[in-house]
């Protein structure tokens, strides 16, 4: 199997995870992602996302606002970023 196809298959356990309010189970697999995949923009916004979910701006910003240099015109970047501030 491919990274490419583990990557696929963890986005997918990740996003479930995610879904059923398991963030910490979720966290993991996105970090998971990164281990195989480190540029993947998607797994660290995920990420940031549930640093945010769980009551942690700091951590989510810390995450997120070097995302918007790589993807500037991500409207959801912004915006979690603006709610982690």
């Amino acid at each position: 199997m491919s990274n490419a196809d583990k990557v696929e298959r963890l986005r997918a356990k990740a996003t479930a995870l995610h879904a059923a309010g398991q963030l910490a189970e979720a966290e993991q697999a996105y970090r998971h992602i990164l281990e195989l995949w480190r540029s993947d923009l998607s797994a660290r916004y995920m990420i940031g996302v549930v640093k945010l979910q769980q009551g942690r701006p700091a951590e989510a910003l810390a995450m997120l606002e070097p995302l918007i240099a790589e993807a500037p015109d991500n409207a959801d970047i912004r915006t979690q970023c603006g709610l982690a501030r």
